[in-house]
């Protein structure tokens, strides 16, 4: 899924999402700009953490049943990213956006204003 927050931009938004498999498809990206890429994202997933942070993170790791080994393979898989790698997520990305579905939580006016994008369109709160 794709999502964005407080996104005053709807459609627009929504016409990106629907580009992003063409964009994965021709991804290109020399090895200094992968590595940073990859230096980036193990930095969201490795950031130290203080021990009620990290009491935390064990808590819920252990509720859905993350395994250590898990999230070791996940670090070995992102520290093995390449240009092809990313490209070969292009056939995924499509079928997701090609399904055509969009659900919407946000500003009223902006869902009104674009209520013919929508099946329905239902008041939450």
């Amino acid at each position: 899924y794709f999502t964005s927050y407080r996104d005053p931009n709807l459609m627009e938004t929504y016409s990106i999402y629907q580009r992003a498999g063409e964009y994965l498809e021709n991804f290109q990206a020399d090895e200094r700009d992968i590595l940073k890429y990859i230096i980036g994202a193990i930095s969201k997933i490795d950031t130290p953490m203080n021990p009620s942070a990290e009491g935390e993170f064990s808590f819920d790791a252990y509720l859905l049943g993350i395994t250590t080994e898990q999230l070791q393979k996940e670090r070995d898989e992102l520290l093995g990213t390449t240009r092809d790698k990313i490209r070969s997520f292009a056939p995924l990305v499509k079928a997701i956006t090609n399904s055509n579905i969009l659900c919407v939580i946000g500003d009223e006016t902006k869902i009104e204003g674009n209520r013919d994008n929508f099946q329905e369109v239902l008041s939450v709160f």
